[in-house]
């Protein structure tokens, strides 16, 4: 089909039929395919490369319409193509002060760990001096330890075996798809870094003072007999360390090579657990380590450490069986999974006193339960003071409209309630980490907390004191940031020397995160006083903007060490992956001193969005985003592809750079791909979050069709008759709901692993915004996707829906999709099934992944 620069919609008929064709200009063809890594480097312009592989296909298939092996091979190309830009993020950052034993200077010794191409993540460091800015250029960063060594010995090994089972959910909570070494812990004070591989703890000293590089000695393992989870060094004694495994908590003495059970359940009793939180508070409010050492010794005992470990008893708890079906019908796995509206979990904590005798290093420990602390429904929340006078908890009801801070003094028995947060009616309380306490006694603790008081969530220094035989604590609150915009809930670095507060902010605008400071010392009376350190002429630089296309600002985030006066900032950009820099906190214009990760030029492979922002059906403004198709052409209208999720602590319209390669590779096949937040996303405060409370599923499509037709008439490229939706889990749920009621809009639907009812999901994020099931209202049954005959809703002609799940899911289990199927039988509804049956909620086998990729893209060309 010849290009046509008409603005005519065209009708469903011949938009079905409508070969890829059209989209590829006129170039010369190679002398034959060639896919893959080599054929991706071998080219230099990937526009030229990607329409000579098109032209390619179709000769193979002359109508325009690619088969299912055609489109694998295409993808395959993109794939090889991506992985020249696969952005190495940086996690686990810790930083330590060190003097260089040959010029005497102060030094900070920054660790991370980073991907190491298929091998996975492995732990890096760089020196650098926060006084003397130099060149980045010469602040090298090198690997502390070399995986191919760590590999080899676990292959000769016993150990060598896959996730276990408590790791691969652990995994799964975490959202976490890294290999290798996922996490590690560091002791600032003799430089210990211990982490686990396999089934190995694996432990190594690294003292730059004293060997002035790292890596000069190969990490020691000990095999452990189950896989550790969250391995953490003792603080006041980093020769031993803890971790959780098969149940129970496990210490490991380095000296000796002993591992202690050090705190055992018998073995019939299957439905108590220690050392990790239960399921609903891994998954619905992102805790999930379950034993917390003291910081500081026993001074009567130095050789005697505290140790608090959750119990988790989960007798009451609903026992769901799934089948794996790859192992015939013959096993089947269960899970204490609690639904909405039965009970939950109930944790306790218990306080171990584990000894490590001098002379052998051998470990002997003993017990004794926390009674004195009264905790809620939910235990979010636990840490200790850093002097370790205090252990700290934050305990929420189960309605989530109540939370507790508690403080518990472990010498003297004490158990105070510093303060509660209380959330109006139809609202609930967001957990966050922006607690640091300033000074603890036995009558007073002064912390900076963070609060929704006034609809957004700001920062606060807060006094809480009280006397003997209280239970409260009389509270004083000074408010630190104002105004209508959030603190993010996951970084607050203190600078107590200077009285800095470090944090990320939605402050410049909702779409764009950036690190501030605040002076807790100082009086504030407004947001006047908050600097914004990562603007446009401080941390980018002059070969790029500072803003987009929309006139955003960029999106630079960061995390800050005040202690070592440096900060590891995210800068991104349109036009390069995100580059990770450490800067130097001594110089107002944060210099870079290392480049961790450097920004890769991605020679406009990634097509860039078209901001918009609209006023939606509720009068709120809100936020979208276009991607317009390849090679597109001014004035013609394309198929559509909109990306969905929809569902509350998610935003996707910002200006970070996040790839979005399935929208990539829909690009280049020729789609329009839209993305719009609705009323209940992320970072716009409590009262457009509460929006969708008791309401799932009623507000959002509503708000997406709204968006749709803004970007329609806006940008003139959506041909509204071939609209398709895509989601996965909520946006799986949303996809379903808006197949249902709004299929006269949509073409057709692909819904990933989706909700279906609700009473079949877990307790602490459905009660979130639906409230309990038996309360007034009926807004379960509303929310429904099939209840009271509604499946009747979805449309009749074949191949208008796509429903995906993994048969192993442990979140949202594949009874959802059970259950929609089998009313779609009922409605004489037709359906496009795809089962990945060894798959759980998200798709983890790159085979997988491919294979799902290649059945997405494939419907999309041949129905819409």
């Amino acid at each position: 089909m010849s290009d046509s620069t008409t603005n005519t919609t065209s009708s469903t008929s011949s938009s079905m039929s409508q070969p890829i064709s059209g989209l590829i200009p006129e170039t010369p063809v190679s002398s034959g395919p060639s896919f893959g890594p080599a054929a991706a480097a071998a080219s230099v312009d990937w526009t030229t490369q990607w329409a000579n592989l098109l032209k390619q296909e179709e000769q193979l298939q002359p109508d325009g319409r690619f088969g299912f092996e055609q489109i694998g091979r295409l993808l395959s190309a993109m794939r090889a193509k991506l992985s020249q830009y696969a952005w190495r993020s940086v996690a686990k950052p810790r930083a330590r002060n060190y003097t260089d034993p040959t010029t005497g200077r102060p030094l900070v010794r920054f660790y991370y760990l980073v991907a190491n191409n298929f091998l996975g993540q492995t732990l890096w460091y760089v020196d650098v001096d926060p006084d003397s800015c130099s060149d980045p250029a010469t602040n090298r960063h090198k690997q502390l330890v070399n995986l191919l060594t760590i590999k080899s010995q676990l292959l000769s090994s016993s150990a060598n075996r896959g996730l276990s089972r408590e790791e691969e959910l652990l995994q799964e909570r975490k959202r976490s798809f890294s290999t290798g070494i996922v996490d590690y812990d560091l002791d600032p004070n003799s430089g210990t870094i211990v982490f686990a591989y396999q089934n190995f703890v694996c432990h190594l000293v690294d003292n730059p003072s004293v060997f002035n590089s790292a890596g000069d000695f190969e990490p020691k393992g000990i095999e452990a007999p189950h896989t550790p989870l969250n391995l953490a060094l003792c603080p006041s004694d980093p020769r031993i360390a803890a971790y959780a495994a098969e149940r129970t908590v496990y210490c490991i003495c380095f000296d000796s090579k002993q591992i202690l059970a050090v705190y055992t359940l018998p073995a019939e009793t299957k439905t108590i657990s220690a050392g990790l939180p239960p399921f609903a508070v891994q998954e619905e409010f992102d805790r999930f380590h379950g034993f917390w050492w003291r910081p500081v010794g026993d001074e009567a005992n130095p050789t005697s450490q505290d140790l608090i470990i959750e119990v988790v008893d989960e007798s009451s708890v609903q026992s769901i069986k799934i089948v794996d079906p790859l192992k015939g019908g013959l096993e089947t796995d269960s899970f204490s999974y609690p639904r909405a509206g039965t009970p939950n979990a109930v944790s306790s904590l218990v306080n171990v006193s584990v000894s490590r005798c001098a002379d052998a290093g051998t470990l002997v420990c003993t017990n004794r339960p926390v009674d004195q602390l009264q905790l809620d429904e939910y235990l979010v929340r636990i840490d200790w003071t850093q002097s370790g006078e205090a252990l700290l908890a934050q305990s929420m009801n189960r309605r989530q409209d109540l939370l507790r801070l508690l403080a518990y003094y472990p010498d003297s028995g004490l158990s105070i309630c510093l303060l509660e947060e209380s959330a109006p009616s139809d609202r609930w309380i967001e957990v966050h980490e922006l607690i640091r306490p300033l000074l603890v006694t036995d009558r007073r603790v002064e912390l900076i907390w963070a609060s929704e008081d006034t609809g957004y969530r700001h920062l606060y220094h807060v006094t809480c004191c009280w006397l003997p035989g209280d239970s409260q604590a009389k509270v004083v609150r000074r408010q630190l940031t104002f105004g209508d915009w959030q603190v993010q809930p996951d970084h607050l670095s203190v600078d107590v020397a200077n009285g800095w507060l470090y944090f990320n902010s939605t402050r410049v605008d909702p779409r764009c995160v950036q690190l501030c400071r605040v002076n807790y010392l100082a009086n504030h009376e407004s947001s006047s006083r908050i600097e914004i350190l990562t603007t446009a002429h401080n941390v980018f630089n002059s070969s790029s903007s500072s803003s987009n296309s929309a006139g955003l600002p960029k999106t630079c985030s960061g995390l800050a060490f005040p202690e070592q006066g440096v900060a590891l900032l995210t800068v991104h950009c349109s036009q390069h992956s995100p580059e990770a820099r450490l800067c130097s906190l001594k110089t107002a214009n944060l210099p870079a001193i290392s480049l961790l990760t450097k920004a890769i030029g991605c020679d406009n492979f990634f097509l860039q969005p078209e901001y918009f922002q609209f006023t939606g059906p509720g009068g709120q403004t809100l936020y979208g985003l276009l991607f317009k198709p390849f090679n597109c052409v001014p004035g013609r209208q394309y198929p559509t592809l909109q990306y969905i999720y929809g569902g509350p602590h998610v935003q996707l319209v910002t200006n970070a750079f996040v790839g979005f390669h399935r929208v990539t590779k829909a690009c280049y096949f020729g789609f329009c791909v839209l993305i719009v937040d609705n009323r209940g996303s992320e970072n716009r405060g409590r009262e457009f979050a509460a929006e969708i409370r008791h309401k799932l599923g009623s507000l959002e499509l509503p708000d997406q069709v709204a968006g749709l037709e803004f970007a329609a008439k806006k940008f003139g490229c959506i041909d509204l008759n071939r609209v398709g939706l895509f989601g996965w889990s909520y946006g799986g749920y949303l996809t379903l709901i808006g197949m249902r009621d709004f299929n006269n809009i949509y073409r057709l639907g692909v819904a990933g692993a989706p909700v279906t009812e609700w009473e079949l999901y877990d307790t602490a994020y459905t009660e979130r915004y639906m409230g309990l099931p038996d309360g007034p209202g009926g807004c379960y049954e509303a929310s429904s996707v099939i209840g009271a005959n509604k499946a009747s809703g979805f449309p009749g002609e074949a191949n208008r829906l796509l429903v995906v799940h993994g048969s192993i899911d442990e979140n949202v289990h594949y009874y959802h999709t059970a259950k929609l199927l089998d009313k779609l039988v009922l409605a004489k509804k037709p359906y496009n099934l795809l089962i990945y049956p060894s798959e759980r909620h998200g798709l983890r086998n790159a085979l997988s992944k491919d294979h799902f990729e290649t059945c997405l893209m494939h419907f999309l060309c041949q129905h819409l």
